[in-house]
């Protein structure tokens, strides 16, 4: 017997769909009863999709019933002898799917959570087995694994498993208590980095930069070629776009690059852009990064500047770098690790004594490769950008003075080893300093004279000029034991 479909009528069967006990039998009459099980969704689903008629017999079905057909059809028989006096002859025929019990596990903590009332394990259990459950319950852990009986079809979950203890132990007894939202935190790591990438872009845009989005393939030929990271040939793309798009990129610096040349062929003479996107280590590792490029002329050609702009040169690029990350210090770059890498124009970007990235003017090489004019380029690890609200500092009514120094030191003394010792010895009063001038005398090119430029102004009185002596002083002593041989 088919118990889904009449294969002659193309219809379910009557099975769990409508009830057929009302019919009128008479002496002597052979009936088949067939005892079957079906699970209720799937009786529901082929009702409602077939628009099937149903009657109060689907009802009960579709609520679930016993699964234990040997139950049901030894009940049967007993109350068909006994009450109408038949002969019954019984046959087999089954079908079934293997299925494992249904299992839920809770635990005390989580039941307390959802009733909003302590009920203590040992009730939990004695209810429950009382209703026919089996319960294993960690007793150190208060978790608890229940297998559901196979008669209670209408245990699906957790919420069940209350709704039964609840019903045992009484909603009377279950004390009222108000309800209390708490709205989740929203802010991750994914929500902090867009809202960083997001303010980093309208700075770009603000500043004259011209986002680009560009493939996160490469050419590996390329890549190669310059001496930039490429991916272990084990962890490659297998099946290519095509050739100059066959492996992930480690840099999106010469995308941005055929971006201005393309530019360039178009006419332009000023080129600027930038990209926040992802870049592969060796290992296939993956990273965020944030290229910016300058090229060609700082303006264009116009009334303002006699159509003669200026070329692109290291200060502009980097003064309108600072305008989109924030103030940040170059420190000689040691290491040349790629040939976009001037070995004279080059530095890397300290944020808080921390390396970010670098910047650099491109190198002879490559811009000859790609026929474009004096380019700059800057590469950032996005993730070592900081996005921290602003600390704001009580400003001094009382007026500020200018101070200059000049110092002779050896030519080999970087000035981040000045700015470090002045910071370290945090001067009374003085609020920022900064390098003016350098020169060289032509006599010796061992030594310079750098000249320094301090701001000094007191949050407590307006400083005279004996204050402003001695505190020079001070400054000029340390500078020359430290610095001066």
């Amino acid at each position: 017997i088919d118990n889904s479909y009449d294969k002659d009528n193309n219809q379910l069967a009557s099975i769990g769909i409508k009830s057929h006990i009302n019919h009128e039998f008479k002496p002597d009459s052979k009936v088949i009863y067939e005892v079957s099980f079906i699970d209720a969704d799937i009786v529901s689903q082929l009702v409602h999709e077939q628009s099937l008629p149903s009657d109060d017999h689907f009802y009960k079905s579709s609520r679930g019933s016993n699964s234990d057909l040997d139950f049901a059809t030894t009940y049967l028989s007993w109350f068909l002898q006994n009450y109408f006096d038949a002969d019954i002859y019984s046959g087999r025929s089954e079908y079934s799917k293997n299925s494992q019990d249904k299992r839920i596990y809770i635990s005390v903590d989580k039941i307390e959570k959802i009733v909003g009332q302590r009920i203590e394990a040992d009730t939990i259990v004695y209810i429950l087995q009382n209703l026919g459950f089996r319960v294993d319950l960690n007793i150190d852990t208060g978790e608890a694994s229940i297998s559901v009986p196979a008669f209670r079809q209408d245990i699906k979950n957790i919420a069940d498993i209350i709704e039964e203890i609840v019903r045992m132990v009484g909603i009377d007894k279950i004390k009222s208590k108000p309800l209390n939202f708490f709205e989740q935190n929203r802010i991750t790591h994914s929500q902090i980095a867009y809202k960083k990438s997001r303010d980093i872009r309208y700075r770009a845009v603000a500043n004259g930069f011209y986002e680009s989005v560009s493939y996160v393939f490469g050419s590996k030929t390329l890549l190669e070629k310059y001496e930039f990271d490429t991916i272990k040939d084990e962890l490659d793309l297998l099946n290519p776009i095509n050739s100059d798009l066959d492996t992930l990129r480690s840099t999106m610096l010469l995308n941005l690059l055929q971006a201005v040349s393309n530019n360039k062929k178009s006419g332009y003479k000023k080129i600027e852009l930038f990209e926040i996107g992802s870049v592969f280590d060796t290992n296939r590792k993956e990273s965020k990064e944030l290229t910016f490029v300058s090229s060609g002329y700082i303006q264009e050609d116009g009334v303002q500047n006699h159509g003669k702009p200026k070329p692109m040169d290291f200060d502009y690029f980097a003064t309108k770098l600072s305008k989109v990350i924030g103030d940040f210090t170059l420190v000689q770059k040691e290491q040349i690790t790629n040939r976009a890498i001037h070995p004279y124009q080059s530095a890397n970007i300290v944020i808080d004594d921390e390396i970010v990235g670098y910047i650099s003017k491109l190198h002879t090489i490559i811009q000859n490769d790609f026929d474009i004019a004096d380019t700059f380029f800057a590469i950032i690890d996005f993730d070592r950008l900081k996005d921290e609200l602003k600390t704001a500092n009580s400003i001094s009514k009382f007026q500020a003075s200018t101070k200059d120094l000049t110092i002779t030191i050896k030519s080999s003394t970087l000035y981040s080893t000045i700015r470090k010792f002045i910071e370290s010895k945090r001067y009374d009063n003085v609020v920022k300093f900064y390098p003016l001038d350098i020169f060289t005398p032509k006599d010796s090119e061992e030594i310079i004279n750098l000249t320094l430029r301090f701001v000094i102004q007191s949050h407590k009185k307006t400083l005279i000029e004996e204050d402003l002596t001695s505190i020079m002083s001070t400054i000029t002593e340390d500078l020359t034991k430290e610095f001066v041989s």
